[in-house]
């Protein structure tokens, strides 16, 4: 071999070492091209932040200053990319969320505020009715006079928010969000229970699975008399219950989400405190509205106020080519994500519509003065509070008139045509705020007699008694044997208030 060659090679055995390797670059250490491991829970988070500030994947990409496929790679855990992803890019993500990487893959924990209601469904009721249970004994128990919205409901709100992650502001605007909204809509179970509303409301169909039971000419969307103090009549009369199925109808009603198909359009809800269903009452007042020309109205603003799942607002917003927004306001979340999910799922043909919803009474998301809106409707709790039976407003959703009178005294300043609907037994209330406001209630459309089945004031004879004063009917002859009246009223406003 050639001594060149050799004193070259005994040259280079005896001067190698070995080679230094860098230190690998971490989250803190830094460096453009070190990529960083991404897991399923940061992908998730990525997105739910996303939709949490209403930003589609092509929003976030030019904010970040990333490219809209890296974006969708990143959220996307069956796209097919690896689980690396460069160090620069996830940087750039964090600092347009307003977070630090670590806080972004969740290694530290998030600044207050920046909590995100989850998109699965029954996940999000679920901690909306964590926080209206805490509200409810206050909302159930003070009166508007008490001022409710500027003491004790605003700070128990508040507080409560606080105690769960959430700001106010923050939640309600994820609930307006579309993209969120489209979120949850996407993933809301199937109905356990589907009930089928005849638009005269001449017939009522429930259905599960295979299984349809037909009841003619209902009286009430849930027509059961069974614990009816009073009746003639027993169980083997019921409507549901003299049913075969009446085991799995009643399981399914109590317990299971429930789906309302009415006008075309299908409603959600779940048995619970803190949501009323749609009702005959409300059906009435769809009635009332029709006939005073509700489809011809020039009106461009809708406010359903006390809006529970959504269904007046929804169904006359759909029947008005005019409305272009359309608001829900109530007093707990609850009722706030269900009329936004009721929308998403029934807005095919009203795309042009802007919805909104808004937690808390008119006076706190809006200034008295100028009307907002151009048509009102309410359907508020009718059930006057006597005597010793306050204990009624915690028990009932239909307990008490305090929004009733409210919205009487200030109906001038909520919107330009504010249609209300109450019962016969809450007339004396109603009469006296109509005498102090100098406000005047002219009746649309028909009285309607409808079975009074509110269970809490049924088990109390003296109360009974003493709402028969007031109106309550009594007919023995009927497997209801206690009926009350219910009329739509549009609220004609003067100067004056209460």
């Amino acid at each position: 071999m050639n001594r060149r060659i050799i004193n070259w090679i005994v040259t280079r055995m005896v001067c190698w070492q070995p080679k230094r390797h860098k230190q690998p670059e971490t989250l803190e250490t830094g460096g453009n091209m070190v990529t960083v491991p991404v897991d399923d829970a940061t992908r998730t988070r990525i997105q739910n932040l996303r939709l949490a500030r209403g930003w589609n994947e092509d929003e976030l990409a030019d904010k970040a200053g990333v490219s809209d496929t890296h974006i969708r790679n990143l959220e996307d855990t069956n796209s097919g990319r690896g689980p690396n992803f460069r160090k620069r890019e996830l940087d750039m993500i964090a600092v347009a969320f307003g977070l630090t990487l670590p806080q972004l893959m969740g290694i530290c924990q998030m600044p207050t505020g920046t909590t995100y209601l989850p998109r699965h469904f029954d996940s999000l009721i679920d901690q909306c009715r964590k926080v209206d249970q805490s509200l409810l004994p206050i909302i159930r128990d003070l009166t508007i006079e008490d001022e409710m919205v500027d003491g004790a409901y605003r700070d128990l709100l508040a507080e409560r928010l606080r105690q769960c992650g959430y700001r106010r502001d923050e939640i309600m605007d994820q609930i307006r969000n579309r993209y969120w909204l489209d979120a949850v809509s996407n993933q809301v179970p199937p109905p356990d229970l589907t009930i089928d509303i005849d638009d005269q409301m001449q017939s009522l169909v429930y259905r599960f699975g295979d299984v349809a039971v037909d009841i003619p000419n209902p009286q009430l969307v849930w027509d059961c008399h069974c614990d009816s103090p009073g009746t003639k009549y027993d169980s083997s009369y019921c409507p549901f219950h003299s049913s075969e199925h009446k085991d799995e109808l009643d399981s399914r009603m109590s317990n299971g989400h429930v789906a309302f198909n009415y006008h075309g359009h299908k409603f959600y809800w779940r048995r619970g405190r803190e949501l009323w269903p749609p009702s005959i009452d409300s059906l009435h007042m769809l009635s009332d509205l029709e006939s005073y020309g509700l489809s011809e109205l020039r009106c461009k603003s809708l406010l359903d106020l006390g809006a529970g799942t959504g269904f007046l607002g929804i169904c006359a917003t759909t029947r008005n080519p005019n409305i272009t927004t359309l608001t829900f306001s109530d007093w707990l979340l609850t009722p706030c994500v269900y009329s936004m999910t009721n929308w998403a799922l029934n807005r095919a043909s009203r795309r042009h519509v802007t919805a909104s919803s808004e937690l808390g009474l008119f006076t706190w998301w809006n200034k008295l003065g100028t009307p907002t809106y151009d048509i009102v409707i309410c359907n508020p709790p009718y059930l006057p509070i006597i005597g010793d039976h306050r204990d009624l407003r915690g028990r009932s959703t239909v307990a008490g008139t305090d929004l009733l009178k409210y919205i009487i005294c200030h109906a001038k300043e909520i919107g330009k045509q504010v249609f209300i609907q109450f019962s016969n037994l809450a007339a004396k209330d109603a009469c006296i705020a109509e005498q102090k406001s100098g406000n005047r209630l002219q009746p649309v459309g028909d009285p309607h007699s409808v079975p009074f089945r509110v269970p809490a004031a049924l088990e109390r004879p003296e109360y009974l008694a003493r709402l028969e004063t007031l109106g309550l009917q009594l007919n023995h002859n009927h497997r209801h044997p206690y009926w009350h009246t219910v009329r739509t009223y549009l609220i004609k406003s003067y100067d004056t208030h209460c």
